[in-house]
């Protein structure tokens, strides 16, 4: 204050007075709610889909902006051909360790994100566990 700098406090709930961080968030929270309202996985997994939802919020384009946020950084478009379907079933391959000749060579997973286009992130349905294959 001694050197000229207000502080302003804006008002509580009111997403407009925030700014752009608290736009993004809100926007963040729609299309995580609709993931989440979408499926059948429980509730603990919401973090999932917030990660989830912001991946996809950075490959596609805005209203205002012809280009994805993903696309503006690097210069090149975005690939969607590793999305799927927030919460569908997938089988992952168990791991040679665990598996056996005679026994199941897959198991039942969720899915619920991915961290690049070769690594995907899935909860067990019945451990209720989350793991990155």
């Amino acid at each position: 204050m001694s050197i000229g700098i207000d502080v302003e406090h804006s008002v509580p709930h009111v997403h407009t007075q925030n700014g752009l961080a608290e736009a993004a968030i809100k926007r963040i929270q729609m299309v995580t709610r609709t993931l989440v309202m979408r499926t059948n996985i429980p509730l603990s997994a919401w973090g999932h889909a917030v990660l989830h939802a912001a991946m996809l919020i950075r490959l596609r384009p805005t209203a205002t902006q012809i280009f994805s946020a993903q696309q503006l950084v690097t210069g090149y478009e975005p690939s969607i051909s590793h999305l799927r379907i927030f919460g569908c079933a997938i089988y992952v391959p168990i791991t040679p360790p665990q598996r056996t000749k005679m026994g199941p060579q897959r198991r039942m997973g969720v899915y619920v994100g991915f961290e690049s286009p070769t690594i995907i992130r899935y909860v067990e349905p019945l451990t209720g566990g989350s793991w990155v294959q």
